[in-house]
């Protein structure tokens, strides 16, 4: 199962990969999942697509062998109960496989003056923000992804924060530094 799945490009090519697996793909987007099902799942019979929330994932789904997650949990509303759902959904020994973007890494990418800018346009009304991310070419190309990058790192988690999750409820091995963290969780 790969959660936040949005197009279903991971979903795919796992099916692909593995014939004998069963393959879910899960997002919150009708839009994304619609988009997946047309392109996707007619290239695949072992492979599904679902309309969910990962807040109630766990009362769908259950004895899951292996679940991931990339470049998505930043997306979710709560690190905790996102992952408390994942864990909950996993088989008793299954694997969840996790990869995001590393907040700490946020200066690396972007000078500190224009961090600044892009921070305090962020926080002004909807229509203020774009009138001034348009007067300064953020609102198209190179810019305008800068923008939203920016918008993701600052949503992503530290790898500190997302090894006090786990804890000692949950083993966990991970690659933790690099512009994103990757990591595999079992239960204990």
């Amino acid at each position: 199962m790969d959660i936040g799945c949005g197009v279903g490009t991971l979903p795919f090519l796992l099916a692909r990969k593995n014939p004998n697996a069963t393959v879910i793909g899960v997002d919150f987007s009708e839009e994304s999942i619609a988009h997946a099902k047309a392109h996707y799942q007619p290239k695949a019979d072992n492979l599904s697509y679902r309309v969910s929330s990962v807040d109630v994932l766990s009362q769908m789904f259950q004895g899951i062998d292996m679940i991931t997650c990339v470049g998505a949990m930043h997306h979710f509303p709560s690190l905790n109960s996102a992952i408390a759902q994942v864990m909950q959904t996993l088989d008793d020994k299954g694997v969840f496989l996790l990869s995001d973007l590393n907040r700490e890494n946020i200066y690396s990418h972007f000078a500190e003056k224009e961090l600044r800018y892009l921070n305090s346009v962020r926080q002004l009304p909807e229509k203020v923000r774009n009138n001034k991310l348009r007067r300064q070419g953020y609102t198209k190309g190179k810019k305008a992804r800068r923008f939203l990058t920016l918008m993701s790192f600052q949503a992503a988690y530290t790898p500190a924060e997302v090894s006090a999750v786990f804890g000692e409820r949950y083993g966990f091995k991970g690659r933790m530094s690099g512009m994103n963290y990757l990591l595999a969780a079992y239960k204990l």
